[in-house]
């Protein structure tokens, strides 16, 4: 009978070391998860970071572009206004050419026709 009495303390003392084992595993899996959730809002925090950053270096970029395009485009647009002006300064002096060479015929038709009348 003695024996069946420490057969069944130690069968209970097996049971609780089990127990007390399982409990420390249950513990460990809250203390990982715990920790699992801490690195998941660690890493949604940092891609939010590297997102932003890569926003704005992409509107930074963006903003580069088109300053360029823009100083581009003055450019062209200066360049064509110097050709349109020069172009017209051009037409203007042919004109004043012309007229100054025909303005003695215009003055000599012009009499011509008073002297007419």
């Amino acid at each position: 009978m003695q024996e069946q009495g420490q057969e069944v303390k130690h069968e209970s003392s097996v049971v609780e070391s089990i127990l007390s084992r399982l409990a420390s595993l249950e513990n460990d899996m809250d203390r990982l998860a715990a920790s699992i959730e801490d690195d998941k809002r660690r890493l949604a925090a940092l891609v939010d970071k590297e997102i932003e950053m890569l926003r704005e270096k992409a509107i930074s970029l963006a903003n580069t572009e088109a300053e360029r395009i823009i100083r581009s485009a003055k450019a062209e647009a200066e360049a064509e206004s110097s050709r349109i002006v020069q172009e017209g300064e051009s037409i203007s002096n042919a004109i004043r050419e012309r007229i100054a060479k025909n303005s003695s015929r215009a003055v000599e038709m012009v009499i011509e026709k008073i002297l007419s009348v």
